[in-house]
């Protein structure tokens, strides 16, 4: 048995350290990137009074508009879940069982499941299914509709809270620096800029979210709920609420250029062992 786990964990290594994996790796950080500059260009436009869906399906419809759109829709998919994948094999092959482990496969684990949804949200665009945003409002209203539904929102909103928080704390404690090997100092001035320009304004955002589905637990309300793009929009409402949102969309421009930083220069080698 334990040959059979030493002959399965080395496979993996080798799958992990191929050039094949670490190519998909980084094209999946070079993919999150257009979508996020995406995402910021959108809200930008939303910003001064224009429509559109400051979310990942607003950037995946723009990604898809072109004449090569649907080939760039299935490379994002490959590029995402690849890079789910890295992050899965990242976290098995933390040696051990004691907590300092499990606290290094914490890390990799979340971001896997992260990029599994971005992924899923890709694949859904790429077979032609559509969203029309209001994904929120009805998981909210199948939760409302069943005994206790009201827990299962609020665990939505804590999730989304906890999420913001740690995004605002990485970029006001620049952990995200020890992620990436930058050949000079110019590019990691670059990087610590968009990183912590970027983190709090994706934290700000989920923060958000996180308020509006709180909203929604107390009063019963699933229409209170909203996702990345509704949470945008009750930024804007704000006092002074479209330079809000204009600093948050100049953020989510900057995580989408720290993505391509990491694209280039991401540690992918080390595992944690």
């Amino acid at each position: 048995m334990a040959r059979k786990r030493t002959k399965i964990r080395r496979a993996a290594t080798t799958v992990q350290e191929s050039t094949a994996m670490h190519v998909i790796a980084r094209s999946g950080f070079a993919v999150n990137g257009v979508l996020h500059v995406l995402m910021g260009s959108i809200a930008f436009a939303v910003a001064f009074g224009e429509k559109g869906a400051a979310n990942h399906d607003g950037a995946l419809a723009q990604l898809s508009s072109g004449p090569i759109g649907g080939l760039l829709l299935w490379g994002t998919v490959v590029g995402l879940w690849g890079l789910a994948f890295f992050q899965i094999l990242t976290a098995a092959l933390v040696r051990g069982s004691s907590k300092a482990a499990w606290t290094k496969r914490a890390k990799p684990g979340a971001r896997s499941l992260a990029y599994l949804g971005l992924g899923a949200i890709a694949f859904r665009f790429a077979i032609g299914v559509r969203s029309d945003g209001s994904e929120a409002q009805q998981v909210s209203r199948d939760l409302l509709a069943v005994p206790g539904g009201q827990w299962g929102v609020a665990a939505i909103a804590l999730t989304m809270l906890i999420a913001g928080g740690v995004f605002v704390a990485m970029g006001v404690r620049r952990k995200f620096l020890n992620d990436i090997e930058p050949p000079n100092k110019y590019v990691r001035r670059v990087a610590r800029v968009a990183g912590v320009v970027g983190y709090i304004s994706k934290g700000v955002a989920l923060l958000a979210i996180g308020v509006l589905f709180t909203i929604a637990a107390i009063r019963s309300d699933a229409d209170q709920a909203a996702g990345l793009d509704g949470a945008l929009t009750k930024l804007r409402e704000l006092p002074s609420g479209n330079v809000v949102l204009s600093v948050v969309a100049l953020g989510f421009i900057l995580f989408g250029v720290y993505q391509f930083i990491r694209a280039r220069y991401e540690i992918l080698e080390r595992r944690g062992d």
